[in-house]
């Protein structure tokens, strides 16, 4: 067995603020659908604005933000009469058939204002069970800086509140260049009572762990050294996180749940037990066969001693926005190197690092066209790598702008247009070296539907 890496850091980066505050909301009166969603939007844009601040920060750490502005450099380009082949650009994307990985997200309730109760996630794992590499779990910072499709750069944890499980997998997906089988969503209530089917867990707690109140005053919640612990508990030191302490410092923890949980799930008696009765709880989309069987896998792995622990490698960002305090950003050359080593059969022929990076634009101004065009282009080789609004959202027609008239990319272009079903490819004279390709999204994609789209 293989014990969590350290998390990477970088000395000439400021270190992040400790326990930042959550962000308060009021609550607000009954409103219709369409003014909730637009009022989500406008709050999303305003974050993404000011996460945008950022870029300085970023940019002094190795990561380049860009925006490519449509303007009078773009020359049209008509479609040909006979479309490029689809094998003259971008692969497509192979089904994943190799192995097995799945996002687990652990959520909380979340009450927006005026809005009917959702959730947020607190945290994030990646439960891999590859026929290649062996069995893993990789913890992924709910607070690392990510393109969320729709939305733009934000943090990770916030996509399920954006758009649910569906949109942190595929957030997921674009950042790490991955092809994910689905995502188990559970709240700690619904964990805990899961745990306690299988009769709680012995786990051996290596500090003493207190709970402060704002006073100061503390209440001890753990005590030192090995205890058996009932399933509300367990999930409890799941996710426990002491003042001071960030995020990073609470995965020892979580890497000891579930060292003593995954042994116990390789018994077929208490595997059937937990995921009895709607799969235990979980909200999945995946096949209650294919939760016990990646449960299994991991499970004999950790009873055989290999299953591997590992943290995203990510390098702390530090910054004066209260409400962004504590943020990282992915090592990028150290996440390829651990992706392919620890889930090589989950990335596609095309994807990984041989994705396309494109960039999309919000030139209507309805919210959810980013997960649109995701679902559009699932499985073609492309990875959106930013999005954000254009200058203004009066684009009738899409637009497929590309920087090089290259055969290769005239035809990733063509694909684009074939797989929306809209859109006219334009050629950029400013070279852009962040993207390939940009869809400033039109009224032809969305039909002039301005409704919100389901989960959002």
């Amino acid at each position: 067995m293989e014990t969590l890496d350290p998390p990477v850091t970088d000395t000439d980066t400021e270190q992040p603020i400790d326990d930042p505050a959550p962000r308060q909301r009021r609550a607000g009166g009954r409103r219709s659908r369409r003014q909730a969603g637009r009022r989500r939007a406008q709050k999303a844009a305003r974050r993404a604005k000011r996460l945008q601040r950022l870029a300085s920060v970023i940019a002094a750490v190795g990561v380049g933000v860009a925006l490519v502005v449509i303007g009078s450099v773009l020359l049209d380009r008509e479609p040909t009469e006979t479309p490029t082949t689809a094998e003259e650009g971008p692969t497509a994307v192979a089904a994943v058939t190799d192995g097995s990985a799945a996002l687990l997200v652990r959520t909380s309730p979340w009450t927006p204002s005026g809005d009917s109760t959702g959730t947020r996630a607190v945290g994030i794992s990646l439960l891999a069970n590859d026929a290649e590499a062996g069995a893993s779990v990789i913890f992924l910072p709910s607070d690392l800086l990510v393109e969320i499709p729709g939305v733009g750069l934000d943090r990770l944890g916030l996509a399920q509140q954006y758009g649910g499980t569906d949109l942190t997998v595929a957030t997921v997906e674009n950042a790490l260049g991955i092809e994910l089988a689905g995502g188990l969503a559970i709240d700690d209530r619904r964990l805990g009572r899961m745990l306690d089917r299988m009769g709680g867990a012995t786990v051996d707690v290596d500090q003493q762990l207190v709970e402060r109140s704002d006073d100061g005053t503390g209440v001890l919640a753990f005590e030192v050294g090995e205890q058996h612990l009932p399933g509300p508990r367990l999930s409890q030191l799941w996710s426990f996180q002491q003042r001071g302490e960030t995020e990073l410092d609470t995965y020892s923890r979580q890497q000891t749940v579930l060292e003593a949980v995954l042994p116990l799930l390789a018994d077929d008696g208490i595997r059937d037990e937990v995921l009895a009765d709607d799969v235990g709880g979980i909200d999945t989309d995946l096949d209650p066969s294919a939760v016990s069987n990646l449960l299994d896998g991991l499970g004999n792995a950790m009873a055989d001693g290999q299953l591997t622990f590992h943290l995203l490698p990510v390098t702390p960002l530090g910054t004066a926005d209260e409400q962004l305090a504590t943020s990282y950003q992915m090592r990028s050359g150290d996440v390829d190197d651990l992706i392919l080593q620890q889930l090589p059969g989950a990335i596609p022929e095309g994807g990984g690092a041989e994705a396309v990076p494109i960039q999309v634009l919000n030139g209507v101004g309805v919210p959810g066209v980013g997960q649109r065009v995701d679902a559009a282009l699932e499985g073609l080789g492309f990875r959106i790598v930013l999005s954000d609004n254009a200058p203004d959202f009066d684009h009738a027609v899409t637009q497929i702008v590309i920087y090089e008239e290259t055969a290769a990319m005239v035809a990733a272009a063509e694909q684009v247009r074939a797989a929306m079903g809209v859109g006219t490819i334009l050629v950029s004279r400013q070279p852009q070296s962040v993207v390939d390709l940009t869809i400033v999204v039109g009224a032809d994609f969305t039909g002039g539907d301005d409704r919100v789209p389901s989960g959002l």
